[in-house]
């Protein structure tokens, strides 16, 4: 019997833009929610599931290359997901035929989720959760906390078992590094499926409303909490 534990590790970013240069603040760091005003229960729901954190100034910026959009960066949203996995494996028709099954089972917290929403400048506390630009980076959070995601990134991957043909009869160690390896990429091409999914909505998110420069059209609000639970597709 064979376990193993993988994590893989995603950074996605959300560019929102100004319209004119402001120079660098020397101040940075984190906005906790306890400074903030209490956030509608929509919102505080959503930074729950997400594991948002805020934070703000040059100092704190997520080192990364970013695309040239050809004006300032305001804000910016990286998301984090994870995962854990096991697998038990079992020989078959040893004689004839031999293969291994392999079931792979999640950790316990499943595919799970965290998000750092940086500021160059710190919005203003008393309208924090009105903030045109807080809310955009939130929309973005809201596409990569979807419980879909996990939902159906838990049924991929343990759906079906895993058949591996070997050319022998025991299992080996060049077995199981074989069936190791097997169960490690069949879960890494699911969950680079799931980041597809959510690079789509990231870009539409930010096509539609020009890097948050335009709000949210109407018929997108919610689009996510309000649509039927299947997989997520570009629009």
């Amino acid at each position: 019997m064979s376990h193993q534990q993988h994590r893989w590790i995603c950074a996605a970013f959300a560019i929102l833009v100004s319209a004119a240069a402001s120079p660098a603040i020397a101040q940075s760091g984190t906005i906790p929610l306890s400074e903030l005003p209490p956030p509608p229960a929509l919102i505080a729901d959503l930074i729950d599931r997400g594991n948002v954190r805020f934070v703000y100034g040059w100092d704190t910026r997520p080192d990364a290359k970013l695309p040239d959009v050809g004006r300032p960066l305001d804000g910016l949203t990286v998301y984090e997901l994870s995962y854990q996995f096991e697998h038990h494996t079992s020989m078959r028709n040893r004689r004839s035929n031999p293969h291994a099954v392999t079931r792979i089972r999640l950790g316990e917290s499943g595919l799970r989720c965290k998000h750092t929403v940086w500021f160059r400048e710190a919005p203003q506390i008393e309208t924090f959760w009105s903030n045109q630009l807080v809310l955009h980076e939130l929309d973005h959070v809201l596409i990569s906390s979807d419980p879909r995601l996990a939902s159906l990134f838990l049924t991929q991957v343990q759906d079906q078992p895993l058949i591996t043909p070997i050319e022998a009869s025991s299992y080996s160690s060049a077995v199981a590094a074989e069936v190791n390896r097997v169960a490690k990429e069949h879960v890494a091409t699911i969950y680079r499926s799931i980041l597809s999914l959510v690079d789509i909505r990231y870009r539409e998110l930010d096509r539609v409303t020009n890097h948050g420069a335009r709000p949210l059209p109407a018929e997108l609000q919610l689009r996510l909490s309000n649509s039927q639970p299947t997989a997520p597709q570009g629009q």
